[in-house]
């Protein structure tokens, strides 16, 4: 499994990302706010299919 398919990658991109979405909604910033809740809706839905992919995929 290499470094990206980590959980814990995932969960440390994941809450970076979020932090840039509460800066952009506190900043009041449309546009940066939606690119950064597409990111995170992007970011968690690739985590969420990996893991149901390597939970199906034989070891």
């Amino acid at each position: 499994m290499d470094k990206l398919s980590d959980k814990s990658s995932y969960l440390v991109i994941t809450a970076i990302t979020l932090l840039g979405l509460v800066y952009n909604i506190i900043d009041k910033d449309i546009i940066g706010s939606t690119i950064f809740l597409v990111l995170v809706i992007a970011i968690a839905s690739t985590a969420v299919i990996k893991k149901v992919i390597n939970a199906k995929s034989p070891k």
